[in-house]
């Protein structure tokens, strides 16, 4: 339904799609399966992650949609790890 992942903190529920592209950017259909899987789920928010990147509509459609929508792109997954490398790698 949408939602390869749904996360909780603080009881906000997000409804999370991933998307493995070797090469294609990440187009406006996964950005809507997010908030199909948000919606179907109860959750207060999407999200898409990308080892890739964004075309400009799937931009566009989370920055337009009424549900809250967060995309994370390849820089975006990539902060995030090292910012918690330690949590991750024990390092």
């Amino acid at each position: 339904f949408g939602a390869d992942l749904i996360i909780e903190r603080g009881g906000v529920r997000v409804a999370v799609q991933a998307k493995n592209y070797d090469h294609d950017k990440v187009g406006n259909d996964a950005v809507q399966q997010a908030i199909a899987g948000a919606t179907y789920y109860g959750c207060e928010r999407a999200m898409v992650v990308t080892n890739s990147s964004f075309t400009r509509a799937a931009r566009e459609q989370a920055e337009k949609s009424s549900l809250p929508v967060v995309l994370w792109g390849r820089k975006d997954l990539g902060r995030a790890l090292v910012s918690n490398r330690k949590q991750l790698w024990g390092e």
